[in-house]
């Protein structure tokens, strides 16, 4: 429900106006849930070393096209 709504003054010299406004509603707060990763406990030390790949050497004699399809 929207309540309290008041045009404002125009805006410089254009026609247009602001508006102000209160919305009114209700929420079941516990139907809500949100997924928050805690990221302090991630191992960044073994994810560094898996992603540790010689790309040069990985990619030798590979083009677009046969990289795209792997």
């Amino acid at each position: 429900m929207i309540e309290h709504l008041e045009a404002l003054d125009p805006l410089n010299s254009s026609n247009h106006v602001g508006i102000h406004f209160r919305i009114i509603f209700t929420s079941d707060a516990s139907s809500i849930s949100k997924t928050s990763y805690n990221y302090n406990k991630g191992n960044y030390a073994a994810m560094k070393e898996a992603l540790n790949i010689d790309w040069e050497e990985a990619l030798r004699g590979r083009t677009v096209q046969t990289m795209a399809h792997c």
